[in-house]
């Protein structure tokens, strides 16, 4: 799983749970990306907080404008939720052709291989 923050609206990233944050050493950018792996046993949720400073505390109202867009995006390379209909005919496409490689252009039955995984993104605004 990945994690996208950006802070919007002269907000800034001051500090999150994920480690201490040095935006000195680690660089001020436009998005901050934070990738968060596991095996097979995953957590059954993930709770983590993020600060952001204003530059300008007194004008700002949070219910007129977003502070923050938080995007996750969700990566299977392993499992029951690693294939996509695309991929399960592309996969066909390649053992069909390893067996009858001269209906392809060219003869190469040997040098298809493949490896995916789907991905989902979702982001909103806070």
């Amino acid at each position: 799983m990945s994690l996208h923050v950006t802070p919007l609206s002269s907000f800034s990233l001051k500090q999150w749970s994920f480690t201490d944050l040095d935006i000195e050493e680690f660089g001020d950018r436009q998005t901050f990306f934070v990738f968060l792996t596991y095996g097979h046993e995953r957590p059954d949720s993930r709770i983590f907080w993020v600060l952001l400073e204003s530059e300008n505390p007194v004008t700002y109202n949070v219910n007129d404008q977003a502070s923050l867009e938080l995007g996750v995006a969700t990566h299977y390379a392993h499992g029951q939720y690693q294939n996509s209909e695309t991929l399960l005919q592309l996969r066909q496409l390649i053992n069909n052709r390893r067996k009858t490689p001269h209906v392809a252009v060219g003869w190469w039955k040997w040098a298809i291989t493949h490896l995916g995984g789907t991905a989902e993104f979702v982001s909103g605004l806070y």
